[in-house]
């Protein structure tokens, strides 16, 4: 006899996953460096037309539906992956507004706000697995000024690719500029684990 896993109202997405949370973060005791690696998806299930609770997964169609999936992976450096962290699964609203007031809306209110409640479980993860030094690794797109601005605790740091070129403090006043003048320390593959 099948079991309908995923039609049944008992079983909620967040149970599941915090087994595999938990397991994770048991393996990550043993760890000293986590990287935090985060990244969305998208799920497109155009194809499956029965499907309910769906959302345009294209900003300029509505005519793909399916999820965003933003998923944070702990991976060891020796390219281990250790598990899931946090997964964020949503539908987008058809009819929410597009881009015309997003400077003017709170962080709160925008698929931005996914990086931060990432870098929560980061932080939540620190405190479970206090001697692990956790690096919460983020794309252009984790280039949210919010996201810089999250108390972290000793032990939890960000590594985020830049998108924008920000007022630095710094004589040359913006971070590309500051940057090219930043005599190189040292060289190597940053986070090669990942390649």
């Amino acid at each position: 006899m099948a079991i309908p896993l995923f039609d049944n109202d008992d079983i909620r997405a967040e149970a599941i996953l915090s087994s595999h949370v938990a397991a994770t973060q048991r393996r990550m005791q043993a760890v000293p460096v986590v990287l935090a690696v985060q990244d969305t998806s998208v799920l497109d299930w155009t194809t499956y037309p029965a499907t309910t609770g769906l959302g345009p997964v294209a900003r300029a169609s509505s005519r793909h539906q399916g999820v965003p999936a933003h998923t944070t992976l702990a991976i060891s450096p020796d390219r281990v992956p250790l598990g899931l962290l946090q997964q964020q699964v949503w539908a987008r609203d058809p009819a929410a507004p597009r881009q015309q007031d997003h400077k003017t809306r709170p962080v709160t209110e925008k698929e931005s706000q996914t990086w931060l409640t990432s870098l929560e479980a980061v932080i939540t993860a620190r405190t479970v697995c206090p001697d692990t030094h956790f690096i919460s690794v983020g794309d252009r797109e984790a280039d949210v000024y919010e996201l810089f601005l999250v108390q972290r605790p000793a032990g939890v740091d960000l590594l985020v690719r830049a998108a924008q070129d920000r007022k630095a403090d710094d004589p040359e006043g913006y971070l590309w500029a500051a940057m090219a003048t930043v005599p190189i320390t040292t060289t190597g593959e940053a986070l090669e684990c990942l390649s």
